[in-house]
């Protein structure tokens, strides 16, 4: 068995620093998702904001379904069992999930970090790529990087709020041709 690189049962209150509401941070490697949840993340990945920027061309332009959110689950529940890929979601008070954001791999020198967020709720994407660098700082990481279409503005300013810096290279992936925004942690 992999060396468990996050303790287990990982939450974190983020808040919302447009509202001030609170939000949990929670790791999945213990999380029991609901038919709710499955509904909820193909709801958010099929929103336009986030299918348009992170979808459409992975998926050629057919939608996002409830199979796709059942298979990125699995995906995450093998990731923290293996110990390679961490996801962590941002739920409401009431559990509703309204955001994701993972670290995708276990290279502690530099590691590619992802997010998507439910684009009717705003101002705590930042704040939840801070937690997520805490995190990260404390296990060992020492840096993250991300690869941003150039056009995603919103992202982009997610990403300089929380101290990431544009490094002058460009990354093709699943995505497209996009910036790298990195972030050193020590």
């Amino acid at each position: 068995n992999p060396k468990n690189i996050f303790e287990s049962d990982i939450k974190r209150e983020i808040a919302n620093f447009k509202t001030g509401e609170k939000y949990t941070l929670q790791g999945g490697k213990d999380m029991t998702f609901l038919e709710d949840d499955v509904k909820k993340i193909a709801e958010i990945c099929s929103q336009s904001s986030v299918y348009e920027m992170l979808f459409r061309k992975m998926l050629n332009g057919r939608e996002y379904t409830k199979e796709d959110a059942e298979n990125f689950l699995k995906k995450v529940k093998q990731g923290w069992e293996e110990q390679n890929f961490f996801v962590f979601y941002v739920r409401k008070t009431d559990g509703e999930i309204i955001g994701a954001i993972d670290i995708k791999s276990p290279d502690f020198d530099r590691a590619e970090i992802g997010y998507w967020a439910d684009e009717n709720y705003s101002g705590f994407m930042t704040n939840t790529l801070n937690e997520l660098s805490n995190l990260a700082k404390e296990v060992g990481y020492k840096q993250l990087y991300a690869g941003v279409k150039s056009e995603n503005d919103k992202s982009i300013g997610v990403l300089e709020r929380a101290g990431f810096k544009k490094s002058g290279k460009t990354m093709r992936n699943e995505y497209d041709i996009g910036y790298v925004y990195e972030k050193n942690l020590d």
